[in-house]
């Protein structure tokens, strides 16, 4: 059985490499874009900006439709019941 010392030095090593783990993905996420990865997200604000949208009209496509969702189950129970059981099945169907 190990003793309390080396549970704690074991602990202690596990933590600095944790630590260590959180530092590189720190890292991986701050690292740059490629230059693909910025083509790409250019060509994307191009092809939406073409379309008269933007990221402030994408948050308020957003949070109105989170505001319909979250009154929708008050609004139509017997729907919002009726949707749920064919998630559910559709759901269970493809789990076979």
């Amino acid at each position: 059985m190990a003793t309390k010392a080396e549970l704690e030095a074991e602990l202690a090593d596990l933590r600095e490499k944790l630590n260590e783990r959180d530092d590189q993905e720190e890292l991986s996420v701050t690292s740059p874009q490629s230059d693909n990865d910025a083509e790409e997200n250019s060509s994307l604000s191009k092809e939406l900006s073409d379309f008269g949208i933007n990221g402030e009209s994408i948050e308020e496509v957003f949070r109105q439709l989170v505001h319909e969702l979250d009154d929708f189950h008050k609004q139509k129970p017997v729907l919002t019941v009726a949707a749920a059981f064919a998630l559910g099945f559709l759901l269970g169907r493809s789990s076979k």
